[in-house]
């Protein structure tokens, strides 16, 4: 299977973009066709995307067209916030033989109405989450769209949380619903605040703090210092759970991204990627430029992909379909 990014970006939201878009995924595909489209379009386009899907799909020659409209959008050329813009991946028709053996992967694009299905898994599920907006399938507008993707490998799952641990292992001591009021015997609120780079002080930065309890979970989230000292979590932790404080940082972020996108290259060759970031990890985050996307295209120049910046990331981890915020998830395909 071949595929091949297109990004377009403009002034005016209007369907042209998503012809010139896709038009260029199709030159650099080598075909006047597409099989499959993945199209993510920026939020500007708020009036009639009906009719943005149909021009796509013309241009394409395919109704099997997926995606969700979005904060901004990026491929391999580059990152658009801001202005009215469209990324495109297509993907050529397969006239080799289905290998032997074949690995299913299903993307998601989720809508604040739709939220990732608990339960046990047939395959890994990844993908984007918006709290408002819409979302696409089979060209079509809807709550939650999805994509099938069949290939020779399974897909390199990287989810990077930018994290540095700023404390040792320290335990619940105290909790109340989403309040946690105790750590290590002390006042929570007190507690965190003593291991905080001035920098990081609350509470204008309590959405850079994360409370750790597995190395593989994205962490707990912390809302809010209520009177008293006690934490507002986005999720319930219970006493006598072991958690480490950890804080998102940009350094931190791009050293990560580096080394598992370095340690992915050591497996396989890709043939093309998807990459979903939320708005907060983006060019915002970094300064002004998006340095996730740049170690991707240091590690693999002109790897074709494409991604969107979204509200939260989906991921599967232990057989449950989970969501993080303020993170990146980048899956490259074989």
């Amino acid at each position: 299977m071949k595929a091949a990014s297109g990004l377009a970006a403009g002034a005016t939201a209007c369907p042209e973009l998503a012809e010139k878009a896709v038009e260029q995924a199709l030159v650099r595909l080598g075909t006047d066709r597409a099989a499959t489209l993945i199209l993510l379009l920026s939020n500007e386009f708020d009036a009639d995307i009906a009719t943005t899907l149909r021009r796509a799909a013309r241009v394409a020659g395919t109704l099997q067209i997926s995606g969700l409209k979005a904060h901004g959008v990026f491929t391999e050329q580059g990152w658009e916030i801001d202005r009215p813009a469209v990324a495109v991946i297509a993907f050529g028709e397969n006239t080799n033989p289905a290998p032997s053996h074949q690995y299913a992967h299903q993307v998601k694009f989720l809508t604040q109405r739709a939220f990732p299905e608990e339960g046990r898994l047939l395959f890994p599920q990844s993908g984007i989450q918006m709290n408002t907006g819409s979302a696409w399938h089979s060209g079509r507008l809807a709550q939650q769209a999805e994509i099938e993707l069949q290939t020779r490998k399974p897909a390199s799952i990287l989810l990077s949380r930018g994290l540095r641990m700023l404390t040792p292992s320290c335990l619940v001591t105290q909790t109340e619903g989403l309040m946690l009021t105790s750590i290590d015997g002390q006042v929570a609120g007190d507690f965190i605040r003593r291991f905080l780079p001035p920098e990081a002080k609350p509470p204008g930065e309590f959405h850079r703090l994360r409370l750790i309890h597995d190395n593989h979970d994205p962490g707990i989230g912390i809302v809010a210092e209520l009177p008293g000292g006690a934490l507002l979590l986005t999720h319930a932790l219970a006493p006598g759970m072991a958690i480490q404080l950890a804080i998102r940082q940009p350094l931190a972020a791009g050293q990560e991204m580096r080394s598992q996108l370095s340690q992915a290259k050591q497996h396989s060759t890709p043939d093309f990627a998807l990459m979903f970031s939320t708005l907060a990890r983006g060019p915002m985050f970094y300064g002004g430029e998006d340095d996730d996307l740049r170690a991707v295209r240091e590690i693999y120049p002109d790897l074709p992909m494409a991604g969107a910046y979204g509200d939260a990331v989906i991921f599967s981890h232990n057989d449950r379909t989970r969501m993080d915020q303020n993170s990146v998830l980048t899956l490259l395909y074989n």
